[in-house]
């Protein structure tokens, strides 16, 4: 009786450590780990590094709009600015969370975001490293094209064209699609601006980005219809402010909190020089005559995305 005893013991013990060892390989396959080395390629300044881990957390089950109530405020008063000096070479990806500006803002916690998405999924024990890893992975998916830093011309530098790559990945919903408007809008400012932007080298490729998004169907919310948007309306959700600047798709980003038919603005202000949170947004745009209506789109946690080189 005790060898039987002792035999299905051992098989129970097998069974689960193949298990395990199921699940692992499984997990390599579809989401290979990163390494636990950082790479050489990052421009981490102060303490950014530690700040972001201690938002993340393997064993916080993840949903998103509980997820930004929570850590959302985490952001406020937080200085607007670039966030590095000029010497920082354009190969090298910025972590940067004491200085913040709209755009960087959006993607520091949208990367954030993605990376709990992900932790909180997998299941298995990552150092920090690795977590870090796959928040640089995130980060870098969102700022340059195929996720890879190389040059200049590699940074998405037009914001809605950003969001448009997202959303070709299943990271982001289109919400204006569903009852806003079409915009037709020739976008140039890039290329109408060659003194501002003299590092870029590879003008060509800017200019085919340029026509692409010309010529791309988008929608948006004019002024006049943001009721339209409160139909469908998530706290979360990406707000970019459509603008009349000849050649440019929009001046200003943000997140919105949907709470008591109130659409809030959560932003890095270059008025008030700091993120500010929950700003009326109808009460912002009525101020600004250049902003012509807002793009929103949603992000998407569906499924588990790695980016592979």
């Amino acid at each position: 009786m005790k060898s039987i005893s002792l035999f299905v013991i051992f098989a129970c013990l097998s069974g689960l450590l193949g298990t395990d060892n199921l699940q692992l390989k499984k997990c390599h396959d579809e989401f290979p780990l990163p390494p636990d080395n950082l790479p050489s390629d990052v421009y981490i300044v102060g303490n950014a590094k530690e700040e972001v881990l201690k938002i993340l957390n393997p064993s916080e089950p993840f949903h998103y709009e509980i997820f930004f109530e929570k850590h959302i405020p985490i952001f406020k008063n937080i200085p607007y600015g670039a966030g590095a000096p000029n010497s920082v070479g354009i190969d090298k990806t910025l972590v940067c969370t004491s200085v913040l500006n709209c755009v960087t803002f959006i993607e520091m916690f949208w990367a954030i975001c993605y990376t709990q998405y992900q932790i909180s999924q997998i299941n298995l024990p990552l150092t920090q490293n690795q977590i870090f890893n796959l928040f640089l992975k995130n980060l870098n998916f969102i700022k340059y094209y195929d996720g890879l830093n190389c040059e200049l011309h590699d940074r998405i530098h037009y914001f809605t064209d950003a969001l448009y790559q997202l959303e070709q990945h299943g990271l982001l919903e289109n919400i204006a699609a569903y009852n806003g408007e079409p915009i037709n809008k020739k976008i140039h400012f890039i290329s109408g601006n060659k003194k501002q932007w003299s590092a870029i080298k590879n003008w060509t490729k800017i200019q085919i980005i340029e026509n692409n998004m010309s010529q791309r169907k988008r929608f948006y919310y004019p002024l006049d219809r943001l009721d339209d948007y409160k139909l469908y309306a998530k706290t979360g959700d990406i707000v970019a402010l459509a603008t009349d600047v000849p050649g440019l798709d929009v001046s200003h980003c943000g997140y919105i909190t949907f709470r008591n038919d109130s659409l809030l603005f959560t932003h890095a202000s270059s008025v008030k020089k700091k993120v500010v949170l929950e700003e009326d947004l109808c009460n912002y745009l009525s101020r600004r005559n250049s902003i012509t209506g807002i793009y929103v789109y949603r992000p998407l946690f569906n499924k588990l995305h790695y980016y592979k080189p």
